[in-house]
């Protein structure tokens, strides 16, 4: 179990694998041994994926995409995501700056419960395409 988290990054102390481990183990076969079925397992990881994500993680995210720049464009985002995503992500980002493209930052302030930073003077919500 402490093996394929780490395998898998996640960095845990003993003790916050020991918790994970025995909330979710469960008897098996005639020996009695305890093991933690795939659906369990797969509850844990997500649950670890979760922890991890952060508001400055998805910023981070967009200043890859956007070679460091506050801003990115549709054609950006068209290029990571399905059209469906774009058009959902699309609308609901904030133009920056005019038309220099879609400002990214309000959007992730939103996702995570934050105050939505004021829109720059003359800009305003996106279309949607």
């Amino acid at each position: 179990f402490s093996g394929a988290l780490k395998g898998m990054g996640f960095e845990l102390s003993e003790q916050e694998e020991e918790e994970a481990f025995t909330k979710s183990a469960k008897p098996n076969g005639a020996d009695a041994e305890l093991s933690i079925a795939l659906d369990d397992f797969v509850t844990i990881v997500l649950q670890q994926y979760k922890e991890g994500d952060t508001q400055e993680a998805l910023l981070t995210a967009f200043r890859t995409v956007t070679d460091g720049k506050d801003f990115v464009t549709v054609e950006q985002v068209k290029q990571y995501m399905p059209e469906a995503e774009v058009s959902y992500l699309v609308s609901r980002l904030t133009l920056h700056d005019g038309d220099h493209g879609l400002d990214f930052a309000p959007f992730a302030a939103n996702v995570y419960g934050q105050p939505t930073p004021a829109v720059p003077a003359g800009g305003a919500a996106a279309p949607a395409e």
